[in-house]
């Protein structure tokens, strides 16, 4: 059975308004059924049952396009570009319900930061679930046409080279799973409110029928409302994109992972080690002396100033990213390490530089101001994610 997008539900519904002749998979079954006829396997348009779900990452419902690499990019994409329509859609939606249900205050429309993002990025899953041993494709399987008993590797291997070809038609790997949250929510806040001042959204029919109108105090309202969703979007977007892609099953020892390590380093290191500017803390600091004193009557500790950046991610995201290279997630011989060596460095030298050629285990906690002792912890949080 086909679940289809709104879009080509709307194509297909047209087809038979126009009476036009059934799809190919309907008129073969029919002929099967009803007169008998015998098809081969390879005169059968693809079709997928729902069982086979859960077994074949060309199966699943809603999906589109010629293979789950262009339907997660294509799926993402749309979804970030229609999001502030969408949100606009829920205030008209809240002014003008169905007959006989109340209309929903503006400051009580119900849009969840964290919902929305996950439900944006969710065909993100496909992107590295691909190269694991379970993405398996029912259009390399049924045009093969062998038996998986005898011939899985060359199924397999057929697969890989269809998905390496989809990877590089849609810009490889960097296209495809960088995704730069901080400018995707901007660029969608700038949309949302230009909407807000469209007049082809201030006043209408809503989707049950009704009219509607914004008056300037409805607007002021749906844009407070906007900016707060926005400003939680982008740490709720990094959230649940890392989330996904630390979830997807363990990689396959192809050469698709290994192309795909140096991006996903590069993604780490985004989130794991991205600032914010102007916003380094310079302050005084008392620690313990290096090298320790031999003289009793010599003081043990010291003045320093160090310089706390503020980092552009939640700490919960930081060290969630730090799995996105555990060498664990592929059988290939080395898969991460390097990669994570380096990021492990450089959070390391980033964190010495900020505390003035100190490192956190240099540091007296009962002797360091609130701010700094928050800073250190979550510091440490991050690093002993390396580690583990």
């Amino acid at each position: 059975m086909e679940y289809q997008l709104f879009e080509e539900g709307a194509l297909t519904g047209d087809l038979i308004a126009r009476r036009s002749p059934a799809l190919e998979y309907d008129q073969k079954a029919t002929a099967f059924l009803y007169d008998g006829q015998k098809f081969k396997n390879s005169e059968i348009p693809f079709f997928c049952t729902d069982t086979l779900e859960s077994k074949l990452m060309d199966c699943h419902t809603f999906d589109n396009g010629h293979d789950p690499i262009e339907h997660a990019a294509w799926s993402v994409r749309n979804d970030l570009d229609t999001l502030p329509n969408r949100l606009m859609e829920a205030f008209i939606r809240a002014k003008s319900p169905a007959i006989g249900v109340d209309p929903v205050a503006l400051e009580q429309v119900a849009l969840s930061p964290d919902v929305i993002a996950a439900s944006i990025v969710a065909p993100r899953l496909d992107l590295l679930n691909t190269l694991t041993p379970q993405g398996q494709l029912i259009s390399v399987r049924r045009a093969l046409d062998l038996s998986p008993a005898l011939y899985e590797k060359e199924i397999r291997d057929t697969e890989i080279a269809k998905i390496a070809e989809s990877v590089q038609a849609r810009g490889g790997w960097n296209a495809l799973l960088s995704l730069d949250y901080g400018a995707e929510t901007q660029r969608a806040l700038d949309k949302f409110l230009a909407l807000t001042q469209d007049a082809r959204y201030l006043t209408g029919v809503g989707p049950a029928g009704q009219p509607y109108s914004f008056d300037s105090d409805d607007v002021a309202k749906i844009q407070r409302a906007g900016r707060t969703f926005f400003s939680k979007f982008r740490d709720s977007l990094a959230k649940a994109d890392v989330a996904l892609l630390v979830a997807a099953k363990p990689l396959a020892d192809v050469g698709l992972s290994d192309d795909a390590e140096p991006v996903l380093e590069s993604v780490e290191r985004n989130l794991t080690q991205s600032t914010l500017a102007g916003q380094t803390q310079d302050v005084e600091i008392t620690v313990p002396k290096k090298p320790a004193p031999t003289d009793a009557a010599e003081p043990t500790t010291e003045k320093i100033t160090v310089h706390l950046p503020a980092f552009a991610y939640p700490v919960a995201v930081r060290t969630a990213a730090v799995k996105l290279l555990d060498p664990a997630r592929s059988p290939s011989t080395g898969w991460g390490a390097a990669s994570q060596a380096r990021l492990k460095k450089a959070n390391d030298d980033a964190i010495k530089a900020a505390l003035a050629g100190r490192s956190l285990s240099d540091l007296d906690q009962s002797l360091l101001p609130k701010p700094v002792l928050k800073w250190v912890l979550e510091q440490r949080q991050v690093a002993t994610a390396f580690v583990q």
